[in-house]
């Protein structure tokens, strides 16, 4: 679970890159990010939602299995 307020780095290959899904999708994959709200859990499973701002200052929305391979920032 992600804490609300802390910044965690994200350790994908992707980082600060924009990445485009197989159905053509383009967006862009954060370096680090800012949790900035806890949306609770997603129906039906035990994976929490989150609001986040990210190094560009764009809002979006992570959950608990998005990213798995960040750290947080000390």
């Amino acid at each position: 679970m992600f804490e609300i307020g802390k910044t965690y780095i994200n350790n994908n290959e992707y980082a600060g890159k924009m990445v485009k899904t197989p159905s053509g999708r383009s967006f862009y994959c954060p370096k680090e990010f800012t949790v900035i709200k806890d949306n609770g859990k997603l129906y039906g499973m035990n994976i929490h939602s989150y609001t986040v701002i990210d190094d560009k200052g764009f809002e979006s929305t992570v959950d608990d299995e998005t990213y798995k391979s960040v750290t947080l920032k000390i």
